[in-house]
C-alpha cells in the first residue's frame, strides 16, 4: 500500500469518499491516497506540487472530515 512505497503519512483524516475510507497524506511528496486500510486498496491518488503541510491543509485540507462522517 503507500505506506510501504512513501512511508508514514505527515496526516491521516477521514474521508468523504466512501464508509472505511481515510485521505494519507504526504505533502512534501506531492501525493494523496484515499484508502480503505482494512482492505489494503487504494481508491484515489492525487499528484500535486510539493507544499508544507500546513500549505495543503489551508488548500485542500478545509474539506476534509475530522470525525467519521459514516458513523452515528
Amino acid at each position: 500500500m503507500a505506506t510501504k512505497t512513501y512511508g508514514k503519512p505527515e496526516k491521516i483524516t477521514y474521508s468523504y469518499f466512501m464508509a472505511g475510507a481515510k485521505t494519507y497524506i504526504y505533502a512534501k511528496q506531492g501525493v494523496t491516497f484515499v484508502v480503505n486500510e482494512q482492505a489494503g486498496v487504494i481508491y484515489e491518488k492525487h499528484y500535486y506540487l510539493s507544499m508544507s503541510l500546513d500549505e495543503y491543509m489551508k488548500t485542500w485540507g478545509r474539506g476534509l472530515p475530522v470525525e467519521n462522517p459514516y458513523k452515528k
